[in-house]
């Protein structure tokens, strides 16, 4: 075959071409005339050798001297076409996947004319690996084919009873979604696998695709609640323990609460437990229901504990949870168990929550009493502060200790506790009529009961024998006895100290101190002889209108003080005029007044009431010293006072 030719036309200057030799030590070419001789340099020679290669059928080294996609895509084609035509179509179809000269659809034709399958899915799952992730419909297209493919041989294995094969081609479908789960549409894919039956292939697929909603109902409809459990678990997705916990809480009551406890302790979500509560009220109400043999009661345990109780519980003590309808459901279920420990339980652990924390004391005591938990009643008026409604309650129920637990706790009253003391003792006389018992309610050191014989004696019958009552009759004697003597000794100690303040205040009475006319008032400054005064023990002399002016302002008397201030100086000042028209102003015309036999009286009432008020007031104003006295302490906290010239006037 000629792959270059060159025709040489100065034949005057060349001569006659003579030939071609080549030098064997350098491998050069030289081209002879004669006249002249040429170096003939080779320049891409192999840039057509792929043909050769190509028309003997050697498709590998063909490939080795493509230069160029368009010499690739021609071979790869003629070599595909060799496979196909020689049975290899598993071969051909891989070769084809990876050329565009043969487009998809006439590959694929090809290959469902000759009903090659293999091959066909073998060119699809290839031919995914080439596509572009831009092309998202043809991706989709593709990849529901192969799957649809791969299901439908999966179908056959099955069919034809070969385990080993059936697990090939399942772990082939396996490796198809887990490669292909982002371009394949979820509606449409398991549409197809339900139609091949495939549901293990299903949920496998599901799982891939994160859709825990489709895995959990699938085994919720079969009835498979621990694998809907564990499910549950791996989504971690509290919508989903909200919307299945109704049924799952109805039938597998245990398993759901240990998930959902497992659940509020997570830190990925948060699940709310009062989203929970249709749960708990439908698992309560199977629960009421299962004694009438109902088909929602027949799925619980004839004497299994209350989950939902549990549940709650646990959101109480170790979540925590105040909310109170959380509360409430829980104290319902408590008041309803036949159990009174457990709401015993709860009350002496958080009942002192009630009155001004988040337990609502008044709900409690309905539900309680409305299921006949009487204790419980007792201990909800106890916790209340009703301590008169709870003894009434324990004496009905005949706990006598339980009363005077609850009597014992009236402290700030003693009329109260006494009263409540003797109702108990009321009841253990008359209606048991038991004398020990009394006695022991009498000798009550560790509850200090109050009451004594005398209080209980009421009591018996009239005929009633109390022998057993002689010592303490006698020790209440003898209590009564010393009781006496106290009191004798309190009225002679009381008859000395009144002799000794009688003495006192002779004295004094004559007491008395000096003042110089030189003397100051320390108010005013001025002469302190000029007006009336008081002399106070400390030896300061004030003008009384001082001091009087001077504790209206500074010296911290109350409103009520000032108001008694001005009342008793209007009176005196009343009587001072009385007196004054009374002796100074007369009668100057007629004869005179006639003398009435006990006239001094009034006049002596009008004095002792004239000096009455005339102390009040000294009290009032001069019960202290204002210079170095309690009103003068009182003043130290107070600011100074503003002087018309300012900060600068101090």
């Amino acid at each position: 075959e000629v792959v270059w030719e060159k025709e040489m036309t100065s034949r005057h200057m060349y001569g006659d071409m003579r030939g071609l030799v080549m030098d064997a030590g350098t491998n050069r070419i030289w081209m002879y005339a004669d006249h002249i001789i040429n170096e003939v340099v080779v320049l891409n020679e192999d840039h057509k050798v792929w043909r050769s290669y190509l028309a003997k059928g050697q498709y590998d080294t063909a490939l080795l001297y493509c230069r160029d996609l368009t010499q690739r895509e021609h071979v790869l084609t003629a070599q595909a076409d060799h496979y196909l035509e020689s049975k290899q179509c598993e071969l051909a179809a891989s070769i084809y996947a990876k050329t565009k000269t043969r487009t998809f659809e006439q590959v694929t034709l090809k290959l469902l004319g000759l009903g090659e399958k293999e091959a066909l899915m073998r060119y699809l799952s290839d031919k995914l690996d080439n596509m572009r992730s831009s092309d998202r419909a043809q991706l989709t297209m593709v990849c529901t084919w192969l799957t649809e493919m791969y299901l439908d041989k999966l179908n056959g294995a099955c069919a034809a009873e070969r385990p080993d094969q059936y697990q090939l081609v399942l772990e082939q479908v396996r490796h198809v979604l887990q490669d292909h789960v982002k371009n394949l549409d979820p509606p449409t894919t398991y549409q197809l696998m339900l139609q091949h039956g495939r549901i293990d292939v299903l949920l496998y697929y599901a799982e891939l695709n994160g859709d825990h909603e489709r895995i959990i109902s699938h085994y919720m409809q079969r009835r498979e609640w621990t694998k809907a459990l564990q499910q549950l678990a791996i989504a971690n997705d509290a919508k989903l323990y909200y919307h299945h916990a109704p049924t799952l809480m109805q039938h597998a009551p245990v398993g759901t609460t240990n998930a959902l406890i497992h659940a509020t302790r997570s830190t990925s979500f948060e699940l709310e437990p009062r989203k929970l509560m249709p749960a708990l009220m439908r698992y309560d109400a199977a629960t009421k229901g299962g004694s009438g043999g109902g088909a929602s009661g027949a799925h619980l345990a004839p004497n299994q504990p209350n989950q939902a109780l549990r549940f709650l519980q646990h959101c109480v003590k170790n979540l925590k949870n105040r909310d109170p309808v959380i509360t409430k459901h829980l104290v319902s279920l408590l008041a309803n168990s036949q159990d009174d420990e457990g709401i015993q339980t709860f009350l002496n652990e958080f009942g002192a929550s009630g009155m001004h924390g988040w337990l609502d004391l008044h709900y409690c005591y309905r539900a309680c009493q409305a299921a006949g938990k009487k204790e419980a009643c007792v201990m909800i008026l106890s916790l209340m502060g009703q301590y008169g409604e709870a003894v009434d309650g324990a004496l009905e129920l005949g706990d006598v200790d339980l009363a005077k637990m609850n009597a014992d706790k009236v402290q700030d009253d003693p009329e109260v506790r006494k009263r409540l003391w003797l109702k108990i003792a009321t009841f253990v006389v008359q209606d048991k009529g038991d004398v020990q018992a009394a006695m022991a309610l009498l000798c009550d050191t560790e509850r200090s009961c109050p009451l004594k014989v005398e209080h209980v004696l009421p009591l018996f019958p009239d005929f009633a024998v109390i022998d057993d009552l002689k010592e303490a009759i006698c020790d209440s004697l003898q209590d009564y006895q010393r009781h006496i003597q106290a009191l004798k000794q309190g009225m002679q100690d009381a008859s000395k100290t009144s002799e000794l303040i009688r003495k006192d205040m002779n004295e004094l009475r004559s007491r008395f101190g000096f003042v110089k006319s030189s003397d100051c008032c320390r108010l005013c400054s001025t002469a302190v002889l000029s007006s009336g005064l008081y002399l106070f023990p400390c030896q300061h002399a004030l003008h009384m209108q001082c001091v009087e002016h001077y504790m209206v302002r500074h010296g911290g008397l109350s409103s009520a003080d000032k108001k008694r201030v001005k009342e008793l100086k209007a009176a005196l000042y009343a009587q001072d005029q009385l007196q004054s028209h009374g002796v100074g102003g007369g009668m100057p015309h007629g004869p005179p007044a006639p003398q009435v036999h006990g006239a001094a009286a009034p006049a002596a009432s009008a004095a002792v009431d004239y000096a009455r008020q005339q102390a009040e007031l000294d009290d009032l104003l001069a019960s202290d010293c204002p210079i170095c006295g309690i009103p003068a302490i009182r003043l130290l906290d107070q600011p100074l006072p503003q002087l018309p010239g300012g900060s600068s006037g101090w």
